[in-house]
């Protein structure tokens, strides 16, 4: 049930004010990485707008390569990640990996689970300000906890979390090794999909799901469903333009109606291109298999509904003649 999610969701939140930084995990954490060395395998960090199918590109990527990555444990102790990652280091975590677990709006069960970590990148990057500096002593700790991870498996450091999108310049600027994939996906599917996230969550479609863009207190005086396309535009066009002009751009797009077609060639594609951009190579899992996938886009809101997003989305984006 949806409710109960929220529920979960409430509780855990809750918990986490009150352990998940503590002051002694604090201190072992910053002993525990004193010694940590700079040697940083180049980072992959996927970002795109919400509902785009991002966290199944997450568990694609690591069912299929090894990778180092925040698990749920990890994330409820936002402030001692390499802490628990030395605590946990010999337990099998792989079941957590193989098999493509169902996840509900990024959140895959499992304590050892993959994570979207939101509360570990708002301590380290702050509320999704792009403008945000990040002092040396912070940015050092962020440094050091990737390495740390990233050596203990040893693989290179896997991340998704949309508000990512809104840290661009500040993730650049503290991990500048770090290579982005982009994935998007047709908008008039992910603004669906964003109508019915609302109404399971919230009940209503006048409440706000998900990432927020710089433009959201001009967007939220709209409509819901204009909302939620400008939402996706308006992520997808900042993505857009922080990229743009950078001829050396550390960034490899995606497309998700492509992974769902032919996902094992579009993650060959993605391995080839962060080995190009990184020089690394990444290396395949024991568990890969062929992979079998279905595309969600299909409609589902009643016809009246779906012929008012389709225009909404014509007049926005313009991009929705064809379907």
């Amino acid at each position: 049930m949806v409710n109960s999610f929220n529920v979960f969701r409430t509780f855990v939140r809750g918990c986490q004010k009150i352990l998940g930084d503590t002051w002694p995990l604090r201190m072992v954490e910053h002993k525990l990485l004193k010694g940590v060395t700079n040697g940083l395998m180049a980072p992959l960090f996927i970002i795109g707008a919400p509902r785009t199918g991002s966290t199944l590109l997450y568990q694609l990527l690591i069912q299929n390569y090894n990778f180092s990555f925040f698990n749920n444990l990890q994330s409820f102790f936002f402030g001692s990640p390499a802490l628990i990652a030395k605590l946990t280091r010999n337990i099998d975590v792989t079941k957590s990996c193989q098999q493509l677990v169902q996840s509900k709006y990024g959140y895959i069960p499992g304590l050892f689970a993959p994570s979207e970590s939101a509360t570990i990148f708002r301590h380290w990057f702050g509320d999704s300000d792009p403008s945000a500096h990040i002092a040396d002593p912070a940015r050092a700790i962020i440094r050091k906890t990737v390495v740390y991870l990233s050596a203990t498996v040893p693989a290179p450091f896997i991340a998704k979390n949309l508000n990512n999108a809104l840290r661009l310049a500040t993730i650049s600027a503290v991990l500048p090794e770090t290579i982005f994939v982009w994935i998007k996906r047709h908008p008039l599917y992910a603004s669906q999909s964003l109508i019915k996230m609302r109404r399971r969550l919230y009940g209503s479609d006048d409440i706000w799901a998900s990432i927020k863009p710089p433009s959201y207190a001009k967007i939220i005086e709209r409509s819901p469903f204009e909302q939620v396309v400008w939402q996706i535009k308006d992520i997808d066009d900042l993505i857009s333009q922080y990229f743009a002009g950078k001829e050396r751009a550390r960034l490899i797009k995606i497309k998700y109606e492509s992974l769902c077609q032919r996902p094992d060639k579009e993650l060959d594609m993605i391995a080839q291109n962060y080995h190009r951009l990184s020089g690394l190579k990444l290396q395949r899992t024991e568990s890969r298999e062929t992979i079998l996938l279905e595309a969600r886009n299909k409609r589902q809101l009643p016809e009246t509904e779906w012929k008012r997003l389709k225009e909404t989305v014509n007049d926005i984006i313009g991009v929705t003649d064809s379907i």
